[in-house]
């Protein structure tokens, strides 16, 4: 067993900063884990919805970020602040959007030889599913992106079948959610509990 090390966090990304280029923009932290840890930078600029086998968890380290996915058909999302984490079951399709110099950590389990992932693209006018890719992904930083070429690349693929509607040939690069006040959590008022 190797001697346990902590680093800094930081430190590892300033040290990587050349890995974080759309449209994934992602590095993997330790390659010899069962996990699959790893920076992601803004801007993503992605539409597919990834599908995966096994939970995610979305931690923000860095700005806000939004988060699509598909519930009953309809597409539906959720802002993860700084500071923010979400807990993505298995099997959920969603879409993460990353503005500019935002960073997050993702944590997935490390696919086996026999699992596969999916990458799913929807209609942006309909929902209806335009196309889909299925693989075992050895090299998360390399194989997410030659899929999401192939389809960003094709008239065909981004041609909608329902509706007609052709998607752009880049996605749209995210913006910054729409700001909220902090939600602030306190005990309920003494009086007002019986």
């Amino acid at each position: 067993m190797k001697p346990l090390t902590a680093f800094n966090l930081w430190s590892w990304i300033e040290q990587n900063r050349h890995a974080f280029e759309p449209p994934v923009g992602n590095k993997v932290i330790w390659e010899d884990s069962q996990f699959t840890a790893m920076i992601i930078r803004g801007p993503n600029a992605r539409r597919d919805f990834h599908v995966d086998p096994s939970d995610e968890i979305f931690f923000m380290l860095r700005g806000d970020m939004v988060l699509e996915y598909m519930q009953g058909g309809q597409r539906q999302s959720q802002v993860i602040r700084e500071g923010g984490m979400l807990l993505v079951p298995a099997l959920t399709p969603h879409a993460p959007h990353r503005p500019a110099d935002t960073w997050g950590l993702v944590v997935e389990v490390k696919r086996q030889l026999t699992e596969t992932e999916s990458l799913v693209w929807f209609c942006e006018r309909c929902d209806a599913r335009l196309h889909e890719v299925t693989m075992h992904v050895g090299d998360i930083e390399k194989d997410l992106k030659t899929a999401i070429e192939r389809f960003d690349g094709s008239e065909e693929l981004r041609t909608c079948r329902r509706c007609g509607h052709v998607q752009p040939d880049k996605p749209p690069v995210p913006q910054p959610p729409v700001s909220q006040p902090p939600s602030v959590s306190r005990p309920p008022d003494k009086e007002l509990v019986r």
